[in-house]
């Protein structure tokens, strides 16, 4: 199966990271942002993209803008690089694609002129705050030759936006003030007052001439910087530079003087490292994006130092337990397989972090690395997958005591908090939200009580074992169940089907959503079975024309009223359901592998996948950089390798 969309335009970077800091590199390998963690503001980006305006929030065109800025010919062409004049005089023979290397998270490109070969990688060693571009000119004339080169680009560094299409209270960006000054004839220091935050450009290598000429620069915006070099070249001789850019909370950060030496070792010690991260599935292309998938989710959106989550590193980084739970099961999996100790410490420092930044009214909809609400807005699924994360941990990996002691008590006041959401007369629970962030037509949300129970379970097979509550949660659970067969079926054009919401007074919303993944993984969980009539028909009228989440076309598929177009995430719940078969229908079978089909035609070139895609053409829609849908599709296919 061709897992590629060749329709797919080239234009998204490539993303790298190590939990410190993460880069995204144009096609042309190009510097479009590094970014990292910052202690009190979150999140900072080192960029050509001009700070997010304070007077743009609550205007969705303009938060939609923003994101796509990060992939406009204005901004690559802005993008940190070192060029040198022949790359820019002449067309190469040949070049290679940018792309990783393979079992890596190095990326390489190759380009071939008349006289030269020049090889560029770009990597972010495991354990430090800087990425490293080398680059290896080789003269294969007979011929001395001088090649004037240049390092350019225009950067500063600002705080991320965290503009939201459905945003539930800003926190406006600092007074940007980027300072750049020389440090020393290789060195360059920009530092940024308003974050406290700072980066340091360095040069090293085999070069003739250079010399940074900055001594003094301030500005509100991304700066452009020139400076000019040369490197000599004997006939058939190779010489190497490598270009370190870091990026820090503090202003009084330092960079070490490195060797070429200690650079190759810094390139090989992060090859031997993500080799022993990855993995190696059945099927190469599939196993291109679960890899993807599983650097991007473990480099550029696990916080090594606090345990945070982000759902990207790009255009909102902030944290949401939803996503972060379908991005946790990608590392859980990929555990089991690799059994890799840096993938068991992400794990379990992010549910140390979910487990410490708990407020008296539980979780918000998203939060700040640092653990500060961004969004006050109660959904209730926010508070239930934590609880079922913690269970999946100690069930399926490690039954960690300092977990257990962390964690177990403060379960039976979640559970009361859950019950604060409690109809007074059911066992079924408001939510103020779907988990598309949008609001509910009505308060009883079907996709919100198959995971009220799913959690309810988890909470009986965990008091049992830790005797933390005197609440019967069986009980619990077999009511809420109960109560949806009895008050959240209607009848939609003759068939019985689930309802979306409903007020249980008679009133019903029928829709699906993308973003509703316990409905497609109901039967999984064994909330009910795969072939039951009502659950059929649900799902058949789900992904039908007939649904207004549903998109036509040839690359149409289930979407969301959040953002129109067909979501990767609405067909990874064909994949949840296929696997709910247990492999032993033809049924699943085909379901499994037209699901698959389908999302090979709308996946990014780099193996992962946006928001969601124009149903005409498959190209992306909304939001290039989203972690959710790619980890979930990795996740099941995994599942399939090692469940059944």
């Amino acid at each position: 199966m061709n897992m590629f969309n060749k329709n797919q335009p080239l234009d998204k970077p490539f993303d790298i990271g190590n939990g410190i800091v993460s880069s995204s590199i144009s096609n042309n390998g190009r510097i479009i942002s590094i970014n990292a963690a910052h202690k009190t503001h979150g999140y900072i980006k080192l960029t050509p993209v001009e700070p997010f305006s304070n007077n743009n929030w609550y205007k969705p065109e303009k938060v939609r803008a923003y994101r796509n800025s990060f992939l406009t010919e204005e901004i690559e062409r802005k993008g940190y690089t070192l060029l040198f004049e022949v790359e820019k005089e002449n067309r190469p023979v040949s070049k290679s694609q940018l792309n990783f290397i393979e079992n890596t998270n190095t990326l390489f490109i190759k380009e071939i002129y008349d006289k030269f070969i020049f090889k560029k990688f770009v990597f972010i060693p495991p354990t430090k705050n800087f990425l490293i571009y080398l680059y290896e000119i080789e003269n294969l004339s007979s011929e001395a030759i001088s090649l004037p080169f240049v390092i350019y680009g225009s950067y500063g560094i600002t705080r991320a936006s965290y503009g939201q299409i459905t945003e539930n209270g800003p926190i406006p960006i600092p007074q940007i003030n980027n300072n750049i000054e020389k440090v020393n004839s290789n060195q360059l220091k920009i530092t940024e007052t308003g974050t406290q935050s700072s980066s340091i450009l360095q040069l090293i290598g085999e070069y003739s001439e250079f010399e940074f000429q900055f001594d003094r620069l301030s500005s509100s915006t991304p700066s452009n910087l020139k400076n000019s070099g040369k490197i000599n070249l004997k006939p058939n001789e190779q010489k190497r530079l490598a270009l370190i850019i870091s990026l820090s909370d503090s202003e009084k950060t330092s960079i070490s003087t490195f060797t070429l030496d200690d650079i190759y070792s810094l390139k090989k010690e992060t090859d031997v490292y993500w080799e022993k991260i990855l993995i190696k599935a059945r099927e190469p292309e599939i196993n291109y994006i679960i890899n993807r998938n599983l650097a991007y989710t473990f480099g550029c959106c696990c916080i090594k130092n606090n345990g945070a989550m982000i759902t990207d590193h790009q255009s909102l980084p902030l944290t949401w337990n939803r996503d972060n739970y379908y991005m946790y099961k990608l590392l859980e999996y990929a555990y089991r397989i690799n059994k890799n100790p840096d993938i068991l410490k992400a794990m379990k420092n992010h549910i140390i972090w979910l487990f410490t930044f708990i407020t008296e009214s539980g979780w918000g909809r998203s939060h700040l690395i640092n653990g500060k609400i961004k969004d006050k807005v109660f959904q209730f699924d926010q508070q239930c997958y934590p609880i079922i994360q913690f269970y999946d941990y100690l069930n399926n990996i490690n039954e960690d005591q300092e977990l257990i002691e962390l964690c177990t008590p403060k379960l039976d006041q979640l559970s009361n908090l859950l019950f604060t959401k409690k109809s007074n007369s059911l066992m079924l629970f408001e939510t103020e939200e779907n988990p598309a962030d949008d609001p509910v037509l009505y308060p009883y949300h079907f996709s919100t009580q198959v995971l009220a129970w799913k959690t309810f379970k988890v909470l009986y097979e965990l008091n049992k074992k830790y005797c933390f509550s005197k609440k019967d949660y069986e009980k619990i659970a077999h009511e809420i169940r109960e109560n949806v067969f009895e008050f959240m079926i209607g009848e939609r054009e003759g068939k019985r089907v689930f309802c979306y919401t409903t007020d249980t007074k008679g009133n019903y919303e029928y829709y699906h959503d993308a973003n509703d993944l316990p409905t497609a993984l109901a039967p999984l969980w064994d909330f009910l079975d795969v072939e039951s009539n009502v659950f059929q028909k649900t799902m058949n009228w789900a992904f039908s024309k007939e649904n207004r989440g549903y998109y036509q076309g040839p690359f149409g598929g289930l979407g969301s009223d959040h953002a129109k177009g067909h979501w990767p995430l609405g067909t990874s719940q064909l994949l949840a359901i296929a696997l709910s078969y247990k492999g032993k229908s033809k049924v699943a079978s085909n379901l499994w592998n037209r699901s698959l089909k389908r999302l090979a035609d709308i996946v990014i070139q780099d193996g992962l996948f946006s928001e969601s895609v124009d149903p005409l053409t498959g190209n992306v829609f909304t939001r290039y950089w989203f972690a959710w849908p790619g980890a979930t599709i990795s996740w099941l296919y995994l599942a399939k390798i090692i469940d059944n």
